[in-house]
């Protein structure tokens, strides 16, 4: 079986996805699955990438999908709100 993987992306790599990070680390933790990872990337460096799903701010979704056309893409609108990250995550993994 295939290892669930996000990857997180923001403009640079190194602000909002990090922070998107430790949350969707936080509600994976929660909803008790411990076999996803979850890593960061820039906008540029994710092309070669094949997780899972990508993971970005709504903001960033439209040109994060057009960088990774044959990907998922998961908008998020807020970052803090716990339930949206388990409703976004839920379709991609499988309850340990």
């Amino acid at each position: 079986m295939k290892k669930t993987h996000f990857i997180v992306v923001c403009t640079f790599g190194a602000g909002s996805s990090l922070m998107l990070k430790m949350n969707v680390d936080a509600a994976l933790k929660e909803m008790g699955i411990s076999s996803a990872t979850v890593e960061v990337s820039d906008m540029g460096s994710c092309k070669s990438k094949t997780p899972t799903a990508f993971m970005c701010s709504v903001v960033l979704k439209d040109n994060l999908q057009a960088q990774v056309p044959d990907s998922t893409v998961i908008g998020i609108k807020n970052f803090y709100n716990k339930e949206e990250l388990k409703q976004a995550l839920m379709p991609y993994v499988t309850k340990e």
